[in-house]
């Protein structure tokens, strides 16, 4: 789970800087780059807790029906 979590490309991440060094490689534009992986990172914000939430919401609803 923690390596899938350190995958993900948000900016200030390791794998954000990589991703905008591969953009940069492709394109040749580092502003370019830049915008791409913070709109990448902006995206991932709003994703991440909606998916967390239809993944966890059940096994939390089962949990307390349990009990």
């Amino acid at each position: 789970m923690l390596g899938a979590f350190s995958l993900i490309p948000a900016f200030p991440l390791a794998d954000g800087r990589i991703l905008r060094a591969v953009l940069v490689k492709c394109n040749r534009n580092y502003n370019a780059a830049t915008r791409i992986v913070v709109r990448t990172r902006r995206i991932m914000s709003l994703l991440l807790p909606v998916a967390m939430s239809i993944l966890y919401l059940p096994m939390l609803l089962m949990r307390i029906q349990i009990k």
